[in-house]
C-alpha cells in the first residue's frame, strides 16, 4: 500500500504556526506532578475540573505537587 503525499498545511495551520513562533501562544499549565505521583495525575483527570495541561516532571522524585495560579 502506498502512502499518499501529505497535502500542504492550510491557512489556519500557517497562521497558528506564525503565532506560536512569534511567542503569542502560551500553554496553560494547571498542575505539575512528579513521576512518583502518576496515580494522582489519573485521579485529577478523572475528577475533571482541570483547566490547562497537567505536566508530569520526569526529573522530580520527592517534590510535592505544585499548582499553577489560575488566570483570569
Amino acid at each position: 500500500m502506498r502512502r499518499r503525499p501529505r497535502s500542504p498545511p492550510g491557512p489556519l495551520f500557517e497562521e497558528l504556526t506564525q503565532l506560536a513562533e512569534g511567542g503569542y501562544l502560551e500553554p496553560v499549565v494547571d498542575r505539575t506532578f512528579p513521576l512518583a505521583e502518576i496515580g494522582e495525575v489519573q485521579a485529577a483527570l478523572e475528577a475533571g475540573g482541570v483547566l490547562g495541561k497537567i505536566v508530569v516532571d520526569l526529573g522530580q522524585d520527592s517534590h510535592s505537587t505544585s499548582e499553577a495560579p489560575l488566570r483570569n
